[in-house]
């Protein structure tokens, strides 16, 4: 368990004045989402809050890239909360708050769009142009940093890929979500669907390269499979 330990610091001053002596106020850890969920299912409601100053930005994000409406992206964030709030303390422990968080408002965000016909019954997006993909260095740990030609490549054919196929990358890859977790948020039957089609967004980006055997090892390092 941390401790917070009280740390005294002496700054010295060049001048004529007293030493003076202040205290560093200790780094205090952040609970995790399950501590928070945890407290929420008692009646916290600032452990609530946590959780929506924690999500609300991300999930109105997501929401934007399925929809131009970003009023109803916006609303959907409220509802999904709000529904927490009036069913809280009948709520189950979940394993992943994040996944809970996420499959909730996609689902809730796609039924507003049907029933508002702002999508047909059987699509999912309202914008062909969501989850672009914009790679950061930060995002691949590689030893040696990809140059400015290979990244805009790997950009450009990730970002010539079908939406749906945009959006399982973003959620493994750039949202570090399971391959369970992205088939509950895509609301698919089966984590085999999920893990299908990832491979396929991968196989039809090595297509895209073919012939060009220093791009395609690239392209694994960037985005490596596990099974």
């Amino acid at each position: 368990m941390y401790k917070p330990v009280t740390n005294k610091c002496v700054v010295i001053n060049h001048d004529t004045s007293p030493v003076n002596e202040f205290e560093v106020t200790p780094r205090v850890e952040e609970p995790t989402d399950n501590q928070l969920w945890e407290s929420v299912l008692k009646g916290s409601d600032e452990a609530l809050a946590s959780l929506y100053s924690r999500y609300a930005n991300k999930l109105y994000n997501y929401g934007t890239q399925i929809t131009l409406d970003k009023d109803l992206a916006f609303d959907v964030v409220q509802d999904v909360f709000m529904y927490i709030v009036s069913k809280k303390l009948g709520l189950k422990k979940i394993e992943s708050i994040k996944n809970y968080l996420y499959a909730s408002y996609r689902r809730r965000l796609l039924r507003l769009m049907k029933r508002n016909r702002k999508i047909q019954l059987n699509d999912e997006y309202h914008r062909s142009d969501g989850f672009m993909v914009e790679m950061d260095e930060s995002f691949y740990s590689l030893s040696t940093p990809l140059t400015i030609d290979v990244k805009k490549m790997l950009e450009k054919i990730c970002n010539d890929l079908p939406v749906r196929q945009r959006e399982v990358i973003t959620l493994y890859f750039f949202e570090e979500l399971s391959y369970q977790e992205v088939a509950e948020i895509m609301d698919m039957s089966h984590v085999r669907s999920a893990r299908n089609l990832l491979y396929k967004a991968i196989a039809n980006m090595q297509k895209a390269l073919k012939g060009k055997e220093d791009l395609i090892f690239a392209l694994y390092l960037v985005f490596p499979l596990h099974q």
